[in-house]
């Protein structure tokens, strides 16, 4: 089966660790995530509702009482990127904070397999970091937000789902909702695998390449997302050099999902049953008690997220 040239989306990654004097909170009550979006004067109504359309379908998903400002600006690379802060702790402090968040049965199997600490077991590394959105989710102080942008090269995408996505364009929504996905530390942010920093990402800590063996391996096809010691994968990591090696691999034939690595145009890719899994058990309460799992869970809608420190860039392929 054939498939249309994909548009690499080539991220320079300035991961800013803001801090080992974060103050731990108590937790907050269960409530709601609300995401509040600003745009720049180049987004129309249509491609307004669209980002709206993919913040409401994330708010949907999960029930912690988190608050994020999004600016939603223009690109003239693409099709998107973004800007946030993130934040580090000590390995031992992010996995008691993920225990202490247990809510769900995927939840608890993913944390049996994480050991406490003073460090990670299978890399030695003694931090963890993770953005904005999560250091809130799981119960610590991150103080004011810092940069939260989202990229969108608007030319290059199509906002309407309903009439098709153009051969030649990319579909807002997906693009979008990737995005707000990478603020809440699923994707691009959730890993360090390959930026040569000295700590890990939560997302980092579900990495197998067989069961029993956790990978950080950025060469070839066999690092996957696993919550039960990896026996199972839920998802293959990307491993294909300039675009993050916590998204989605999608370098052979696949059903095209929100978090792959790299957008094909024309496509329209959904939310699948891996990505409300890694919301999870990143930090995130889930709205529903059961994830699907062989089914895709349908996007009728365009859909917003975003935070800010460090950028990523898509460039096309070539």
């Amino acid at each position: 089966m054939s498939k249309t040239s994909p548009l690499k989306k080539m991220k320079a990654v300035a991961k800013h660790i803001v801090a080992m004097s974060l103050l731990a909170a108590a937790a907050m009550p269960t409530h709601a995530l609300v995401i509040n979006p600003t745009f720049d004067a180049g987004y129309n109504a249509e491609q307004k509702a669209t980002v709206l359309s993919a913040i409401s379908f994330l708010q949907a998903q999960v029930t912690d009482n988190v608050a994020l400002a999004i600016n939603f600006k223009t690109s003239s690379s693409g099709p998107s990127s973004n800007s946030q802060a993130l934040y580090g702790l000590p390995y031992s402090y992010v996995v008691a904070a993920l225990n202490a968040d247990r809510t769900s049965a995927n939840d608890y199997k993913a944390m049996s397999h994480v050991t406490s600490g003073p460090a990670d077991t299978a890399t030695g590394k003694s931090l963890v970091w993770f953005t904005y959105a999560q250091c809130f989710a799981l119960g610590f102080n991150c103080g004011a937000q810092g940069l939260r942008d989202i990229f969108i090269n608007l030319g290059l995408v199509d906002s309407n789902r309903a009439d098709g996505i153009a051969s030649d364009k990319y579909d807002m929504f997906t693009v979008v909702l990737h995005e707000l996905d990478e603020f809440l530390g699923v994707g691009g942010p959730g890993s360090s695998v390959g930026t040569g920093y000295p700590y890990l990402g939560i997302e980092d800590l579900f990495r197998y390449s067989s069961a029993g063996v956790r990978s950080y391996t950025t060469a070839g096809d066999d690092a996957y997302f696993s919550i039960d010691g990896g026996a199972t994968m839920l998802a293959r990591f990307n491993q294909e050099w300039g675009a993050d090696y916590a998204d989605w691999w999608s370098a052979g034939p696949h059903t095209p999902s929100v978090q792959d690595a790299v957008y094909t145009p024309g496509v329209i890719a959904n939310y699948h049953s891996a990505e409300l899994v890694a919301l999870d058990v990143v930090g995130w309460n889930l709205a529903t008690a059961q994830v699907p799992e062989p089914s895709t869970i349908m996007l009728m809608l365009p859909v917003l997220v975003g935070l800010g420190m460090r950028r990523r860039r898509a460039q096309k392929a070539g």
